[in-house]
């Protein structure tokens, strides 16, 4: 898969009521255009009455809360992503399924009236068993079965690229539209069930701003500005908000330049800040790159002073990580402070350092690699 420099709906309350309810009448009365592929689809329902042999959702796995659920537009050479959960389950004791018919549908949307606004987003590498992709990749055709009474659901994670803005486009609506048919042999057109996800707000990142995006377990999603980056790596999958200002007033006499860094992960739900989502087996873990043209002539490494800050509180220094008297995995040698503040860099690298660790590498450029198991923001 591409990503950002990531290492590879309820519905929206933004939306006046009287206008999406509007437009579901009109997704409605284009039932038989879906039936012949179009897939313009209505209203999240999730009972499937026309098919009481299924439970199928498509759920977006982005956090936040209803209707508040965001993750920033892709430029030229950044891309971010959406995540959607598929689930299709037969919860009915004595009966089967021979073939079950799911068509899915990516639509980039007016933010005001919901019509489709010529923008495109594509399903990511979508191999999934039974899948065909086609329109570029945004639209997939499936067929799955049997399916008999009891079996376990049909289940699976699709990804799916932001569009990329060209300012000054508002703020657009991603909506993955389906479809669903079920038939002992071709599919029932009696039994055509069509549902729409929860809407996902699209927003012009920055690093300055912050970019939001759906990142994988173990994989990275960064910002960079002034030569400098920040690379935040999760050990599962989350919602990723980072960014990185140049604040207004100096952290050290050594720097051009000072940085601020920080990250969030919110709660899918409630859009609330998560509070520990890590542990000391697998931490958040954050990496810091500075160009040597961000620092002061005989600058000194040994000497650089990161500071941490969890929302408005008081900055406190990050400590130098420790060896673990019991290492808390195979993979995490370091223990993190079991206190305040829940995070500590790297021990330094010698002789020479690179992304992912702490230290300098030969042509003098600095690294930071922090272990955390709290969001919030670090001064460097």
């Amino acid at each position: 898969m591409t990503s950002s420099k990531m290492n590879r709906p309820t519905r929206d309350v933004a939306s006046p009521i009287a206008v999406e309810g509007r437009f579901v009448c009109s997704l409605r009365s284009a039932a038989s255009a879906a039936l012949m592929g179009l897939a313009m689809l209505s209203a999240s329902t999730s009972a499937l009455a026309g098919i009481p042999q299924l439970d199928a959702s498509v759920t977006s796995l982005v956090s936040g809360a209803p209707g508040a659920k965001v993750i920033s537009y892709s430029t030229g050479d950044t891309t971010y992503q959406s995540a959607y959960k598929v689930h299709i389950a037969n919860p009915i004791t004595n009966g089967g399924l021979n073939n079950i018919f799911f068509t899915l549908v990516t639509s980039v949307r007016d933010p005001v009236t919901l019509v489709p606004n010529g923008m495109t987003a594509a399903f990511i590498d979508p191999a999934v068993t039974g899948c065909t992709p086609s329109l570029n990749n945004t639209r997939l055709d499936c067929v799955f079965g049997p399916l008999p009474s009891g079996s376990p659901a049909i289940e699976f994670t699709l990804l799916v690229t932001s569009p990329t803005v060209v300012p000054p486009t508002p703020d657009s609506k991603l909506a993955v539209s389906w479809t669903i048919q079920a038939g002992q042999g071709q599919a029932n057109s009696s039994n055509l069930v069509y549902d729409l996800s929860e809407l996902v707000t699209l927003k012009v990142g920055s690093a300055k701003d912050g970019v939001q995006s759906y990142v994988l377990a173990n994989q990275t999603l960064s910002v960079e500005e002034a030569g400098a980056e920040t690379k935040v790596k999760t050990p599962k999958p989350v919602t990723v908000g980072v960014k990185q200002v140049v604040p207004g007033s100096s952290c050290s006499p050594q720097n051009k330049k000072c940085f601020e860094s920080t990250v969030t992960i919110v709660d899918t739900s409630s859009g609330v800040p998560v509070e520990i989502p890590f542990t000391q087996a697998d931490p958040l873990q954050i990496d810091l790159f500075r160009p040597v043209s961000s620092l002061k002539k005989g600058a000194k490494f040994a000497n650089a002073t990161l500071l941490y800050k969890s929302g408005g509180g008081a900055w406190v220094p990050i400590p130098t990580c420790e060896l673990a008297v019991v290492p808390a995995s195979p993979t995490q040698l370091y223990a993190i402070p079991e206190s305040y503040p829940y995070r500590c860099i790297t021990p330094q690298k010698l002789p020479y350092a690179t992304n992912g660790e702490t230290g300098v590498d030969a042509i003098g450029n600095w690294y930071f690699h922090i272990l955390g198991l709290f969001n919030g923001t670090t001064d460097w």
